[in-house]
C-alpha cells in the first residue's frame, strides 16, 4: 500500500479542519501507511475527530506561532525590529524544516499533500522521489490581492503534480489565471458525512425562541459580519421577530472588531455570539433560516452541513462554492455579495425549498461518491 505523507496547518474548528479529518480517516481505514503533519500545534484546543489512533507530528506549539505573528507585526516599527523579524524567520524555518526533514525520512512517502500550500512548510528536497499533490480551497484572487503575489503562489503551484480545487468555480479560476497549468488542475468537491450530521442535529438544545443562525469564523475580510449585522437591523425593523445566532471564534483582533461591529447595531441586544461548537448541527437544524454572508468561498463547507438538516439556507452568491451546492438557487437562496437589503428581504421571507430535490442534489457531495474519487487519485497519480 502507497505510504501517504499528509501536511496541513492545524486542527482548529472549521470546514477545511472538519474535511481534511474526513481524508485523515478514510487513508488509516483503507490500510494507507500514513503520517500526519501539522503547522501548529493548538494543545487544548485541537478537535482530534479520528476514527484510528493516528499519530501527529506538529513542528511549533502555538505559543512559538503566535510570538512570530508578534514579532512580524512589529517588523516596521524600526531597524532593530526588522533585523529581530528576519532571525526569528530565519530559526522558525530551520527548526520546521529539521521536523519536515525527520518525518519524511521515516515514511518516505510515494505521495505529499499538502493541504494547505499557503502555509511555509514544505521542503521540495525531502520529497523528491513522492509525487504531490495541492489542495486549493478558496480563490487566489480575493486571497492574493496584488498581481505579484497570485504569480508567485501560480510558480509554486506549478511544481506539484496535481492541483485539486474544492469547486469547479476555483479549478475555472486557476485554468484562466495559468491555462499552462490546465493539464495538473482538477477539482473534488469536499467529502460530507450526511448521515453523521444528521444524528448530531438531533441532540437537543433548549432553546425556545426563533433565531436565524450563521456559523462561521471571525473573519472579518471574507465573512461579511457587517453585511449579516446591517441586514439583521432592517430586517427588525420591517417586523422580523426572532434573534441572530452567530456561532464562530477569532483571535482577540477579530473578536473586538466583530464587538465594535456589533455596538454600531441598533438591534444588537438580539444578536447572540456563541462562540465555538464542536456540534453546530443541531443549532442548524433548529433555526429559522441559516444564512452564510461571505464574500470568498472555495466550497463552503458549512452550506452543505445546514442544506443536510434545513430547508431554508441562504448565501452572498461569491465567485466559487455557493451556487455550486445551493444548485444556482433550486435548493436555496442567493443574494449578492454585500447587498444587505437583499439579505434582508430573504430573512423576512424565504421559505422552505423542496426537500427531495435538495436530498437529490446533495448526493453528489456524499461521503461515499467523493471519498472514490480521492481513491482514484491517489491510486492514478
Amino acid at each position: 500500500m502507497k505510504k501517504i505523507l499528509f501536511k496541513s496547518i492545524h486542527l482548529g474548528i472549521g470546514g477545511v479542519e472538519r474535511t481534511q479529518v474526513q481524508y485523515i480517516n478514510y487513508l488509516q481505514e483503507n490500510n494507507y501507511d500514513t503520517s500526519v503533519l501539522m503547522e501548529i500545534d493548538n494543545g487544548s484546543n485541537n478537535i482530534i475527530d479520528f476514527s484510528q489512533n493516528i499519530p501527529i507530528t506538529f513542528i511549533k506549539n502555538i505559543s512559538q506561532a503566535e510570538k512570530l505573528k508578534q514579532v512580524r507585526n512589529e517588523k516596521n516599527i524600526s531597524l532593530k525590529h526588522k533585523i529581530r523579524y528576519n532571525l526569528e524567520l530565519i530559526k522558525d524555518k530551520s527548526a520546521s524544516n529539521n521536523v519536515f526533514k525527520q518525518v519524511t525520512k521515516e515514511l518516505q512517502p510515494d505521495i505529499a499533500i499538502n493541504f494547505h500550500p499557503a502555509a511555509n512548510t514544505w521542503n521540495w528536497k525531502y520529497i523528491q522521489n513522492a509525487k504531490s499533490i495541492a489542495w486549493i480551497h478558496n480563490s487566489i484572487v480575493r486571497k492574493f490581492i496584488t498581481f505579484n503575489n497570485m504569480q508567485k503562489y501560480i510558480k509554486k503551484l506549478s511544481k506539484y503534480d496535481l492541483i485539486v480545487c474544492v469547486s469547479q468555480g476555483v479549478a475555472n479560476e486557476i485554468t484562466e489565471l495559468a491555462p499552462e497549468l490546465e493539464h495538473k488542475i482538477t477539482y473534488l468537491h469536499n467529502p460530507i458525512n450526511f448521515e453523521r450530521i444528521k444524528k448530531l442535529s438531533n441532540e437537543e438544545i433548549f432553546i425556545d425562541e426563533k433565531f436565524l443562525l450563521m456559523v462561521a469564523r471571525f473573519d472579518i475580510a471574507s465573512k461579511d459580519h457587517y453585511t449579516l449585522f446591517t441586514a439583521f437591523d432592517i430586517a427588525k425593523e420591517n417586523g422580523y421577530d426572532g434573534k441572530l445566532y452567530v456561532i464562530g471564534d477569532g483571535n482577540n483582533e477579530e473578536k473586538a472588531i466583530i464587538n465594535t461591529l456589533l455596538d454600531m447595531c441598533k438591534y444588537k441586544n438580539d444578536i447572540k455570539l456563541l462562540g465555538a461548537k464542536i456540534n453546530p448541527f443541531n443549532w442548524m437544524k433548529k433555526c429559522d433560516k441559516f444564512i452564510l454572508s461571505t464574500k470568498s468561498e472555495g466550497l463552503p463547507t458549512v452550506l452543505l452541513e445546514a442544506l443536510a438538516v434545513n430547508d431554508i439556507v441562504i448565501s452572498a452568491n461569491c465567485k466559487s462554492g455557493p451556487s455550486e451546492i445551493l444548485d444556482n438557487g433550486q435548493c436555496g437562496y442567493l443574494f449578492d455579495v454585500g447587498n444587505y437589503h437583499k439579505l434582508a428581504e430573504l430573512m423576512l421571507d424565504a421559505k422552505p425549498k423542496d426537500r427531495k430535490l435538495i436530498d437529490n442534489h446533495l448526493l453528489q457531495f456524499s461521503n461515499e461518491v467523493i471519498m472514490q474519487k480521492f481513491h482514484n487519485i491517489l491510486e492514478q497519480i
